[in-house]
């Protein structure tokens, strides 16, 4: 006979205006004790009447605060290794950090942000990409994203094969819905392993 009517709201009107409601605790924007930056304002240096202002003798009239982030920008650093000849003839060079392996990469934290925006706010890798690239004028692509998200699922697996035989073991996996909690002692040490 066709798709059924949906029902109406149930939902009864309290009469009461929307919105705030008289009496209700509201949150505004507060004074922050840390200030970043400071900005003084000052005098004009001439009155209308042509005599000079003493900037010494001002004193602070109000002050206003400009919530903000700042503007982002992607930080460069530069690994150095140097080399010296001893005068016995041996070479002598310093080694670049772990991790530091190619001419021009991209760090930790560029990855780690990719990662956590496609597995862990679930946008798509080109979207990434790209908010990647307006928040942070860094552009990577879509195709480089993917990559650190399989790099990042390799280092996982062995903790993750861990939860999953634990799971597997343990008398109650609390795969319910219920309000009721057992404590399991390996799979805690698991999920811990798998954090940190």
């Amino acid at each position: 006979m066709g798709l059924a009517k949906k029902t109406g709201s149930l939902r009864v009107a309290s009469g009461k205006k929307p919105g705030g409601q008289a009496g209700h605790a509201g949150k505004t924007l507060e004074r922050s004790q840390h200030v970043d930056t400071v900005i003084d304002h000052p005098l004009p240096r001439h009155r209308t009447c042509g005599a000079c202002l003493a900037g010494a003798d001002a004193q602070l009239n109000e002050q206003r605060q400009v919530f903000d982030i700042p503007v982002a920008r992607y930080h460069v650093t530069e690994h150095r290794t140097w080399q010296l000849r001893c005068p016995c003839g041996q070479v002598h060079q310093s080694e670049f950090p772990e991790g530091v392996t190619e001419a021009v990469q991209y760090g930790p934290n560029v990855r780690a942000l990719a990662v956590h925006l496609t597995h862990g706010r679930f946008l798509p890798l080109a979207r990434s990409a790209q908010l990647i690239n307006q928040l942070y004028g860094l552009s990577v692509s879509p195709g480089t994203v993917f990559a650190w998200g399989n790099q990042v699922s390799k280092l996982l697996l062995p903790s993750v094969a861990c939860i999953a035989q634990t799971l597997i073991d343990v008398r109650v996996a609390h795969a319910d819905e219920s309000g009721l909690w057992v404590y399991d002692v390996e799979l805690q040490l698991c999920i811990a392993s798998f954090s940190a």
